[in-house]
């Protein structure tokens, strides 16, 4: 069995396979309509707190149908925007706290330093680095990445397929097309912190294989299994 992890760049490619589970970032399970995987028994959607506020997003979520979905947040619930919706699905908040902590132990203390390089001046990576020190709890990586974190921590065995992950800024599912330049440094300084599961990770995405050359190509991850 294999997983797949669904980034919010537009026009990921999906591979036909047996998933065992599917993780979503934002709103791109759209790419899912494709290729019939909307209707897997295990999607679970990863999103961003401002993610529900965007026009046909929570319509665009519940309508995958998933089987749980994760807020990452201090401030918007996932009860109270999908509870409604999605009554049968398991609903998670993870906090600023909670969200910084699976970064740290996933990635270890260089996570801090990827997302220092968000600063474009020394200054502001100090007064970042004081911050985070003193108890600031940052966003770091985006859904996509923390989408990969959550599958690899839940998975541990299985070999993971990524797409849709970019590591560039420009329009993305769920962001108004403002996924910005920052998050993207973040994202860009962060994956090689994955290479200790580079034996598992396999990508669509010829920018995250150049970035991580451990990271295979998709074309070697299983022979499909589905016509």
């Amino acid at each position: 069995m294999c997983i797949l992890v669904l980034g919010s760049k537009p026009n990921a490619e999906v591979p036909l396979f047996d998933y065992k589970a599917i993780y979503v970032a934002n709103t791109a399970g759209a790419a899912l309509y494709d290729t019939g995987l909307e209707k897997h028994h295990n999607i679970n959607v990863i999103i961003g707190s401002g993610t529900p506020k965007k026009k046909g997003a929570v319509e665009a979520v519940a309508a995958l149908n998933p089987r749980r979905v994760i807020v990452r947040g201090d401030k918007c619930y996932s009860e109270n925007v999908f509870g409604a919706v999605l009554p049968n699905a398991v609903l998670e908040n993870h906090s600023s706290r909670v969200q910084w902590s699976l970064q740290l132990k996933t990635l270890g203390l260089r996570v801090i330093t990827a997302e220092c390089r968000k600063s474009n001046r020394i200054t502001g990576v100090f007064a970042k680095s004081i911050r985070m020190l003193l108890g600031y709890k940052p966003q770091g990586v985006s859904a996509g990445l923390y989408c990969l974190m959550i599958a690899l921590s839940e998975n541990e065995k299985e070999k993971v397929l990524v797409s849709g992950i970019s590591l560039q800024p420009g329009g993305h599912h769920g962001d108004d097309g403002k996924f910005g330049a920052g998050r993207a440094l973040v994202d860009y300084y962060s994956l090689p912190l994955f290479r200790k599961f580079c034996g598992r990770i396999f990508s669509t995405e010829a920018s995250v294989r150049e970035r991580l050359a451990c990271i295979k190509d998709a074309s070697e991850f299983l022979d499909p299994i589905i016509e």
